[in-house]
């Protein structure tokens, strides 16, 4: 298994067999930039209860973590972990938003220019406790993207179907819209890297294939091995 799983990841410069190679070198990680491991398990876990709480608020609004989003605001976390860039990213990561803001209190909020009004009206002084606003305003690009995980879901779900393994490399038949294949081509080389495409064709018609609605855009597409 060990050897199958070299020969698939492995880059151009390395070993033929894993059996050649060295023991890797251990980089510095996230783990040294923490005084003790009591310090990042507190850490990872308020950032935890960040992710989780905005999560729910994705449940809330009905907005998939497939459809990125432009920010959150985390009001009233701990100083430690607004100053910790390292932990910022991951849950960035797993809210799936570009930015991410940490705000102490309703008053520090206002003076924050980049916070819509909306997310402004619904921040509280009532309570200390941890609270998560996302920026749910979808522009094109926000759009765009969402759209494209969808896609690329369910290219990956019928490749599954099809039993196909990692490094069997297929075509694609696409039928969609000209005017809404917009996401499609600006992710194209993405397409191809992560669900293994090595041509893409759209067609005026596609037959026995996969029939997806991506936010009412109708997709139909037929991998072909």
């Amino acid at each position: 298994m060990a050897e199958v799983l070299w020969k698939e990841l492995k880059d151009p410069d390395d070993f033929e067999s894993v059996h050649l190679s060295f023991w890797p070198v251990v980089k510095k990680s996230i783990l040294d930039k923490f005084k003790d491991s009591d310090e990042i398990i507190n850490l990872m876990k308020e950032a935890r209860q960040i992710v989780s709480v905005g999560l729910e608020t994705r449940v809330s609004e009905g907005i998939k973590v497939r459809q990125p989003l432009a920010a959150a605001y985390v009001l009233r976390a701990s100083d430690k972990i607004t100053k910790k860039i390292e932990i910022a990213e991951i849950i960035k990561d797993e809210l799936n938003i570009k930015e991410i803001y940490f705000v102490k209190d309703k008053k520090t909020a206002k003076e924050k220019q980049n916070i819509p009004g909306y997310i402004l009206k619904n921040i509280s002084e009532e309570t200390d406790e941890l609270a998560v606003f996302l920026d749910t305003v979808l522009d094109d690009d926000l759009k765009k993207e969402g759209n494209f995980r969808e896609f690329l879901r369910a290219v990956q779900s019928a490749r599954k179907k099809k039993k196909l393994q990692v490094s069997d490399v297929v075509e694609l038949k696409i039928f969609i819209d000209e005017d809404k294949k917009g996401f499609i081509e600006d992710n194209l080389k993405e397409l191809e890297k992560v669900a293994g495409i090595k041509a893409v064709h759209y067609a005026d018609s596609v037959e026995d294939g996969e029939e997806v609605d991506i936010n009412g855009i109708e997709v139909k597409f037929l991998i072909v091995v």
